[in-house]
């Protein structure tokens, strides 16, 4: 049997394609606020854990693809967010709901600006 040469359909190099999840979780957790991502808008999928959220998933310029784990805040935001859409999102932390069934909770809180 012959040796097979792999390589990726699109003509990417090993390596090349990377895929980077985040979590709004492990952003509270560390204490970041700003800048998460400027990228393309390509589609909101279902989150696996519950089919009634989604991640929303994204490609910045060097070609990362990053997915956004649900919140409810950023969900509300991505609503008029469109694939294709170029995009900032900045996370502003963890801040307390106003209003709604979950006053005076702590939420995690975004920012979804397009170009």
């Amino acid at each position: 049997m012959s040796e097979r040469v792999w390589k990726r359909p699109n003509g990417e190099s090993e390596g090349e394609f990377s895929v980077k999840f985040i979590r709004p979780k492990s952003l509270a957790d560390e204490g970041f606020v700003g800048d998460l991502l400027e990228g393309t808008f390509l589609e909101a999928i279902e989150n696996k854990y519950d089919p009634n959220k989604y991640d929303y998933k994204f490609e910045q310029e060097d070609g990362t693809i990053v997915i956004v784990n649900h919140a409810g805040n950023l969900a509300h935001r991505m609503k008029e967010v469109s694939p294709g859409d170029f995009c900032k999102i900045v996370y502003e932390g963890k801040k307390e709901m106003k209003k709604g069934t979950y006053k005076g909770t702590m939420a995690h809180s975004f920012d979804v600006l397009v170009a």
